[in-house]
Parts: structure tokens; sequence; C-alpha cells
């Protein structure tokens, strides 16, 4: 590949907002303010945010959105996103860990 043929600013800027997943850093700050004894309003507003991402994918971190609604006791439509989720995977490796999720 040339030189001249690269960008000048390939890689310069930060990606919008709707263009980044925001499921496992928002799972991970329910996580630290359930273990550091912080309110459950807390806990539930970084796990709601995580539930309802704009994202859905076959991704792990479509696994810790099936968490999330399993955590806020929405476990019907958990176990129906998780069968959605198995549906679609490739990999029986995956497939027989993601059985092992909830």
């Amino acid at each position: 590949m040339r030189r001249d043929n690269i960008p000048r600013n390939l890689g310069v800027g930060k990606p919008n907002d709707d263009d980044i997943d925001f499921r496992l850093e928002d799972w991970l700050n329910a996580m630290i303010a359930q273990k550091s004894g912080g309110e459950i309003a807390e806990r539930n507003k970084y796990l709601k945010k995580s539930c309802f991402s704009n994202k859905y994918d076959i991704s792990v971190n479509c696994l810790l959105q099936i968490l999330a609604f399993y955590q806020l006791e929405e476990k019907q439509l958990a176990e129906e996103m998780l069968n959605d989720w198995l549906s679609k995977q490739i990999n029986p490796d995956i497939k027989a860990w993601g059985n092992c999720f909830l």
C-alpha cells in the first residue's frame, strides 16, 4: 500500500455515541454500585441503561444486556432474548457457553 493512499485523518476523533456499545460499561457500573453498598436505584439506573441500549446483536455484550434484564426481574424477557441469541449462534462452543449463562 502506498503512503499517499492513506487518508490523513484516519483514526482522528471520537466515534459518534450511537456507534459505541456502552452495555459492558453500564453493566460494570451497576455491579460497582451494588458491591460498594450503593443504593439500589443507582444500580438499577445502570442496569436499565444496559437493557435499553440501541444495540442488539449476537455479541457477548448482548449476554450482559440479557443478564441486566434478569437482574431487574424481567426474567421472561431475558429468557426470550437468550433463546433468540442462542438461535443465532453458529459456533457450538459459544452456544454451549451461552446455555450455562442464566
